[in-house]
């Protein structure tokens, strides 16, 4: 799919068309899933965690027509998603050595979950330029100096917003 194609399907969810979001579904799917069993070593939590980040996709829709490269975005999304489970799942917690209760593990599940819709709408009403930019930053993980040479700017500025963003984040409390 090209760059174009990706940006109306994106434009498309981001409008809530069930079908454009059935389509992306069907597209990323199988990476996203395939990713979850090596990374979980089950197929139901692999499944179940696939399910949790297309959620999310549809959740913060609104802010696809943000994403300049969906395959990096979803790769990050799927990553963090399974991390997040893992740390809430008495099995694999034992793995990544947490120390923290597990009644404690759900609570912070939560409250990340609260913090994941109350940082998307932060970031929606960023200035178009500071969200465009964060977004290229800490979702598609695109380095600053490529930011720069994609919007014309200088690397400089792109460090600015950077700065600017998570400053309202940690303002808000939410960095």
């Amino acid at each position: 799919m090209n760059a174009v194609n990706e940006y109306q399907l994106l434009t498309l969810v981001a409008h809530s068309d069930q079908v454009a979001f059935r389509s992306l579904f069907d597209r990323f799917y199988p990476q996203v899933y395939g990713f979850l069993v090596k990374f979980l070593h089950t197929e139901a939590d692999a499944s179940d965690v696939a399910q949790e980040v297309f959620i999310k996709i549809w959740t913060m829709r609104d802010m696809l027509t943000e994403i300049h490269n969906i395959s990096g975005y979803m790769y990050r999304m799927t990553v963090n998603t399974a991390i997040n489970f893992a740390k809430g799942n008495r099995r694999y917690s034992e793995e990544l050595s947490l120390d923290l209760p597990y009644d404690q593990v759900i609570e912070d599940l939560i409250d990340s979950k609260e913090k994941q819709k109350r940082i998307a709408s932060l970031v929606k009403s960023m200035p178009e330029q500071r969200r465009r930019i964060f977004i290229m930053s800490r979702f598609e993980m695109i380095p600053n100096a490529r930011i720069a040479a994609v919007l014309g700017i200088s690397k400089k500025t792109v460090e600015n917003h950077i700065n600017l963003a998570l400053k309202e984040l940690r303002l808000a409390g939410l960095k």
